[in-house]
């Protein structure tokens, strides 16, 4: 059976027909949705026959309009079985598909074509066939159809787009896709207020909120560098693009829902960026200030000094300043000097600080009561260039203290939260729940690259494959304590193993991107390409599969390569030549073994 519910204030009709088309009209929304599952049903229904709180449909919505589509299948032993939804929404009811139009050859070709050409851009081929199975398939299409195109996920279904969220989704798409890159780099400028914030989210028609959250500007010059990097599209930053104009939140009011209208102001992306940079508010040691949220929305309440922000923010200056103009350039170098000597005010001796309340008192320090130590700290305190040996001494004590490898879980952060902590709605979570001490499975992926620039190369590894899904559930004791998809990341697992969230998490895309940058040293520079893999010493070559235009590249790292070749060719350096000759080209790389560093 499926259901599915339409309709702002969940309301609207229905038409049922026999081939199993269920429409639906009304509910606030002009047009019609559709539903229908392939061939005949042995049974149709809607809210009249499985009302509110029956034991048919009890997840109704009070009033709402429910579609239910049922068919019977029967299987001998041996066999299986495909079958084919189809659900979509059109502006104009009578566009709406009829069977067997629905299920046409032609519209299924369309599909499967559809996602072959976007998945077969990048392809992996790893001794570890099941890992790369995964990652050529339900990973990137994780990533596409429930964070870009739905945005929706079973847990939340808004459909927004979220500033941070879906800009760190466009890490994983850099590579393949550099177009949908650089038109959602100019689309989340233009979610940019003329004071230099931007909106948290957005729907969109438009409507968004305006919030105090700190850490979201700061990913449109940091993903626009990473974007100019990879591609060389420099041109990118001469952009023009208007700011919205609203009045600023006033004091004391936290965040504000609206719709608002564009300034007659515009500014290239690379004066987005710079607003962006230059709309910080610093604490007395000259840390930025946490103010409504940074990245742990839950800390709303938390007010003072973000040690994680900070380090963030010292990323974001090295990688955007290169782009400037020499005088904004060396300004910019001068507070990334500055900023990372205050930094120094967050090392505890034993690990980083995750930040200061309003008051002063510490969060994430070890005589701290909740918590003692954070993970994400201990992760971007080595993304931002700390003393080497306090980053080594601060990830060994984040995997002393937070790694649990008998349920094979890594805690964001320990001992959880209360509602006495005051530190924002993050105390309403249960213990281990989501961010406030379970394990948020979107800080994993940094461990992870962390570890690997470290050196602790095994560390990392068995980081990921405690991650992967299909670990959760390898028995039926552990499916049973997971209770959820096998084959698509969970946002967040508790430290008892059940798994939360699924589908809509941005550890999706922060996966595909560690593993293909860090784990196999991927790395593209504007028309050039490199592999320099850290992988298990068992593993005997992997190769990595490219199309760059019309040009397929195979990119293969191997023991038996001492040099760096491009068809049979020595090539001076580290990486190769990307033309896009329409032909096929062979590069091999050295595969280095060693032990950690």
């Amino acid at each position: 059976a499926a259901r599915f519910f339409l309709g702002e204030d969940g309301r609207g009709t229905h038409a049922e027909a026999a081939d199993g088309l269920v429409l639906a009209r009304g509910g606030g929304m002009a047009g019609a949705a559709f539903f229908a599952l392939e061939g005949r049903l042995a049974h149709t229904a809607s809210e009249a026959a499985y009302g509110i709180g029956s034991r048919r449909c009890p997840d109704a919505a009070d009033g709402g309009s429910v579609g239910i589509l049922e068919k019977e299948i029967f299987l001998r032993p041996g066999e299986t079985a495909a079958l084919c939804f189809c659900l979509g929404y059109c502006e104009r009811a009578e566009d709406a598909p009829r069977l067997p139009a629905a299920f046409s050859p032609a519209r299924e070709r369309l599909a499967r074509a559809f996602w072959q050409e976007r998945l077969e851009r990048l392809r992996f081929y790893l001794p570890d066939t099941h890992l790369g199975a995964w990652l050529n398939s339900f990973l990137p299409y994780q990533i596409r159809a429930s964070r870009l195109h739905m945005r929706a996920g079973f847990w939340q279904p808004g459909g927004a787009w979220g500033f941070r969220d879906q800009l760190q989704d466009m890490l994983s798409l850099v590579y393949t896709e550099p177009e949908r890159v650089r038109a959602h780099l100019l689309l989340c400028a233009s979610r940019q207020y003329a004071e230099g914030d931007v909106q948290h989210w957005w729907h969109p028609d438009g409507a968004g909120v305006r919030t105090r959250v700190s850490d979201d500007r700061l990913f449109l010059p940091w993903v626009t560098a990473r974007y100019v990097a990879v591609t060389g599209d420099s041109r990118v930053l001469d952009e023009p693009v208007p700011y919205l104009l609203s009045p600023v939140l006033a004091p004391g009011e936290r965040d504000r829902y609206e719709t608002a209208e564009a300034s007659s102001e515009t500014g290239t992306v690379l004066e987005h960026c710079l607003r962006a940079l230059r709309r910080v508010d610093w604490g007395p040691r000259g840390l930025p200030l946490m103010e409504g949220g940074d990245w742990n929305d839950g800390m709303n309440a938390v007010g003072g000094e973000s040690v994680w922000l900070g380090f963030f923010r010292l990323m974001v200056l090295r990688d955007f300043a290169p782009l400037c103009p020499k005088d904004v350039r060396d300004a910019l170098d001068r507070e990334r000097i500055r900023l990372h000597s205050a930094m120094q005010a967050a090392w505890t001796g034993r690990w980083y600080l995750r930040a200061w309340y309003r008051d002063g008192r510490t969060l994430g320090a070890p005589d701290s009561d909740v918590p003692r130590i954070d993970l994400i700290s201990q992760c971007f305190a080595a993304f931002a260039g700390m003393p080497r040996t306090q980053v080594r001494q601060a990830l060994d004590a984040a995997w002393e203290l937070l790694h649990q490898e008998k349920e094979g879980v890594t805690l964001l952060l320990t001992p959880p939260f209360t509602p006495d902590e005051k530190a924002g709605y993050i105390g309403a979570y249960a213990p281990g729940a989501r961010e406030n001490g379970g394990q948020y499975t979107h800080a994993l992926p940094w461990f992870m690259r962390a570890l690997l620039q470290t050196g602790q190369t095994a560390r990392a590894w068995q980081l990921l494959y405690e991650c992967l899904p299909w670990v959760h559930s390898a028995d039926r004791d552990a499916a049973l304590r997971y209770r959820v998809e096998p084959y698509v990341l969970a946002a967040d697992i508790s430290p008892r193993g059940r798994g939360g969230w699924t589908w809509y998490t941005g550890s999706a895309g922060w996966l595909y991107e560690v593993f293909l940058h860090d784990f196999l040293g991927f790395e593209k520079l504007g028309d050039s390409v490199r592999l320099a893999p850290r992988v298990p010493e068992e593993w005997e070559e992997c190769t990595v599969l490219y199309r760059w235009g019309g040009s397929r590249y195979q990119l293969t790292a191997a023991p038996d390569a001492p040099y760096v070749t491009l068809d049979g060719e020595k090539i001076t350096g580290a990486f190769v030549p990307l033309r896009d000759d329409g032909r096929a080209h062979e590069a091999r790389f050295p595969l280095p073994r060693g032990g950690e560093a």
